[in-house]
């Protein structure tokens, strides 16, 4: 609650006639999403997606489903 009541107090009022978040609310949350999809990017590329240490590595890549 004590923070809906520091939101109401530092963000200003609504008016009709314009937008309720301005640009810099919109490129700041592009910014820190843009930054965070970079970092999983990042170590997404330093990791394998495959496990190639696994014995059965070779029987669950030769598996067919019916």
């Amino acid at each position: 609650m004590h923070w809906i009541d520091l939101y109401w107090l530092v963000m200003p009022t609504f008016a009709p006639d314009r937008l309720p978040l301005g640009i810099m609310n919109w490129l700041c949350l592009s910014g820190v999403g843009c930054l965070f999809l970079a970092g999983v990017l990042w170590n997404a590329r330093r990791r394998s997606l495959v496990p190639l240490g696994d014995p059965r590595l070779n029987e669950s890549l030769a598996f067919e489903n019916f």
